[in-house]
């Protein structure tokens, strides 16, 4: 997945909708940067359920090496969408 569609997927998780640009339920309608920001990153991880935490914190160390304090935005994006199975790997 290229970051474009990362951030999308994202969004869509957190219930942003696209309709004549997007939108979220609390009114915003500048999409995050989550790939980049890890401030978005952790707006996106508070959606998640504490067993869903444990998971992404284990892909994490296991596709990155060291713990889930120090992982970057996007490690955090890819375990996300690992996570919630919204993770699709682009084929060369």
């Amino acid at each position: 997945m290229n970051d474009a569609q990362i951030n999308i997927a994202i969004a869509e998780a957190c219930g942003w909708t696209y309709c004549d640009g997007w939108h979220h339920p609390d009114g915003g309608s500048e999409l995050q940067d989550y790939v980049n920001d890890l401030n978005a990153m952790h707006e996106a991880e508070e959606t998640l359920d504490f067993d869903q935490l444990c998971e992404m914190q284990d892909i994490i160390e296991y596709e990155y090496g060291f713990a889930s304090f120090h992982a970057s935005a996007f490690a955090r994006a890819h375990a996300f969408l690992v996570t919630i199975g919204k993770w699709e790997e682009v084929q060369p």
